[in-house]
């Protein structure tokens, strides 16, 4: 469609000029060719307009922008307070206030004055959670409880900080890290404003095992950049409650060469985690994840293969269910608990026609909003599965709905503006068109136009007369 109106435009860029090359000139002198020009004038306006309209819009990166409130976790001895804690706190000042905590003397109490009214909690490199003085078993249990109802955490220098992340999650994990030798991570989520790519740095410990890891140990978590040739995830979100965790692999150490390079992209990567614009892009909310697996291989028999569904970041007490079709099967549904997950593993009934069924996991997000993910599979006739399964992006169903995400609908509204314009005469140089075998009169409305033109012209004589 884009491309026809871009041919129209051009044509008649061509046309109009041929006609009238000065056109304020032939519109004072010459009034029965200015019918014709006017009308040209106008649909070429309009056709232009359109044309821009449709053109896609490349959204610039993503900057962090607002006025947040931050703890930083830094105490001597187990973070770097001169160097790292503070370079990071150079950073997060262009977004809002952060305030210094030590831990004070580890307490339950201690920690729940700290984090009050707090917008973000950033904990670098060093393990906190280790020391029981800066943080008790108590305290720790404030911060988690904290986090799970909504709240943002973030952690640099991540493998000091594998422990805590299992304790947050409740699933323990084989971690391991290793520094990208060169080149970068990429952007693994879908997002139009967050940057393409991220360098790798020294020393950028990345969850080296990341591919490797099993789907128990990837529940919850949501890898927003890494390396897929390496398998190295570098900036990774786990879903606690219906909050985050965000793992970052650099350490805030930067070579001397890397501090007009690599450190502001961290830095900025820094200001996107802390002001939520990653749960943002995740979508559903902090640490959003809706996950359907079908244990089924080409060739194996379907009636009863096991379907494992596990989701996390949704919004507590809402409803969740696991629909089977093409005629409507509920085969598992139940309402989200205190922390904001779902795990159950249900099998797919006997008696299924052969062909193409789904499986669709439906859920509310922390965000209030429904998404759902659609797994879709071909029984063959011999009753066993016919393709590889296909496991589509988990999606918001609104715009599942009505079939139109938002710019389908711009694009549908200007059609329909293209063509009542084009009804109503806008494109015509002789007073009738005739579209879709309707004949339209449109003299009359021209003949007003132009009585108006007319009358302008007259005034516009009448005050140069001395």
């Amino acid at each position: 469609m884009t491309a026809k109106i871009s041919s129209f435009i051009s044509e008649n860029i061509a046309s109009l000029f041929t006609d009238v090359r000065f056109f304020p000139s032939r519109l004072r002198n010459h009034l029965p060719e200015r019918r014709i020009v006017k009308k040209k004038f106008l649909g070429l306006a309009l056709l232009a307009g359109i044309g821009l309209a449709m053109t896609p819009v490349i959204a610039a990166p993503a900057v962090a922008t607002g006025d947040y409130q931050f703890m930083m976790f830094s105490k001597d001895g187990i973070t770097d307070p001169a160097e790292e804690d503070a370079t990071m706190k150079t950073a997060l000042e262009e977004i809002g206030t952060v305030t210094v905590f030590d831990g004070g003397d580890g307490s339950a109490s201690a920690w729940t004055a700290a984090i009050a009214g707090m917008d973000a909690l950033v904990f670098p490199e060093g393990d906190v959670y280790g020391d029981g003085d800066a943080m008790s078993a108590e305290a720790a249990a404030v911060v988690k409880t904290w986090i799970s109802a909504g709240g943002r955490a973030l952690g640099t220098g991540s493998y000091d900080h594998a422990d805590f992340i299992d304790y947050l999650t409740g699933i323990t994990r084989t971690w391991q890290d290793s520094d990208l030798s060169s080149g970068n991570y990429d952007l693994m989520i879908e997002s139009a404003t967050l940057p393409a790519t991220i360098s790798s740095g020294n020393y950028t410990g990345a969850i080296s095992n990341w591919s490797d890891w099993t789907t128990e140990e990837k529940t919850g978590a949501t890898e927003i950049y890494g390396n897929a040739a390496e398998g190295d995830a570098a900036i990774v979100q786990f879903a606690v409650g219906t909050g985050s965790f965000t793992y970052y692999a650099y350490d805030w150490y930067p070579d001397e060469s890397e501090t007009l390079t690599v450190l502001p992209e961290w830095n900025e990567a820094l200001r996107l985690g802390a002001a939520g614009n990653y749960s943002d892009a995740v979508g559903g909310g902090s640490g959003f994840a809706l996950d359907l697996d079908l244990a089924l291989e080409v060739g194996d028999t379907v009636a009863g293969a096991d379907v494992n569904v596990s989701a996390s970041g949704l919004q507590p007490a809402t409803d969740w269910n696991l629909v089977l079709r093409s005629t409507p099967i509920t085969l598992d549904f139940g309402t989200v608990g205190d922390g904001g997950s779902v795990s159950s593993t249900v099998t797919i009934p006997a008696g299924l026609e052969p062909g193409w069924h789904t499986l669709t996991l439906t859920g509310t997000g922390a965000d209030g909003k429904t998404y759902q993910r659609v797994a879709s599979f071909l029984i063959a006739s011999d009753g066993t599965l016919g393709e590889a399964v296909v496991y589509g992006e988990v999606t918001e169903v609104a715009l599942v709905d009505t079939g139109l995400a938002a710019a389908g609908i711009v694009g549908v509204s200007l059609l329909a503006t293209f063509l009542f314009f084009l009804a109503f005469g806008a494109f015509g140089t002789k007073g009738r068109l005739r579209t879709a075998g309707i004949d339209l009169q449109v003299k009359e409305g021209l003949a007003v136009l132009n009585r108006k033109l007319d009358r302008l012209e007259r005034m516009r004589r009448l005050r140069k007369k001395p």
